[in-house]
């Protein structure tokens, strides 16, 4: 998710924000799992194994593990890098780490939006969501959003223009000028 300072550097001074979206925890599935196995068959090879054919599991049990870590923390900073941000103008979206997949797309100018889930995303509230814009090879697909619904359902609202509110006061590039001065006491 980004930062307020990140949000301020994005947005324009008379954009409003409206919603922010961000990747699933379930995208550390892969991880987590690799790292629960190899920690049991870490303890099971002390438990039920020779000593020779421990020494080599163990070798084989600590590369799996160091690789689930490092996997665990790869995804980590993916999902601390992508966002999905709605203003009253457009929508801005950035998935990725180090292959980065970002776009920003005027309201105007999206003609579908469509969620997909499987029985596990409806249970979990991840699915993924296809953004179609007006002209030729203009479909975005992104996996493992957060409350796909609930994004469709903010974005077709900003889309509409009906009383969408927006989620930080005002506009975020509130200015000291503008800022209500407190009364003086009697």
């Amino acid at each position: 998710m980004p930062n307020k300072k990140r949000v301020k550097e994005l947005l324009a001074p008379h954009e409003k924000l409206i919603y922010i979206g961000h990747l699933h925890w379930f995208l550390f599935k892969e991880s987590v799992i690799t790292l629960i196995l190899t920690t049991s068959l870490y303890y099971f090879s002390f438990v039920y194994f020779s000593a020779q054919l421990r020494d080599f599991l163990n070798i084989i049990i600590t590369l799996l593990f160091f690789y689930a870590a490092f996997k665990f923390l790869l995804e980590y900073l993916k999902h601390n890098s992508s966002f999905f941000l709605i203003t009253n103008e457009r929508i801005l979206i950035q998935v990725g780490l180090f292959k980065t997949s970002s776009m920003a797309i005027s309201l105007p100018k999206i003609q579908t939006i469509e969620v997909n889930q499987t029985l596990f995303g409806q249970m979990l509230g991840y699915g993924t969501v296809t953004i179609m814009g007006v002209g030729i090879n203009t479909m975005n697909k992104f996996d493992m959003v957060s409350n796909p619904n609930i994004f469709r359902q903010r974005l077709q609202t900003a889309i509409d223009g009906e009383g969408s509110e927006p989620i930080i006061e005002q506009t975020i590039h509130k200015t000291r000028e503008t800022a209500p001065r407190p009364r003086p006491r009697r």
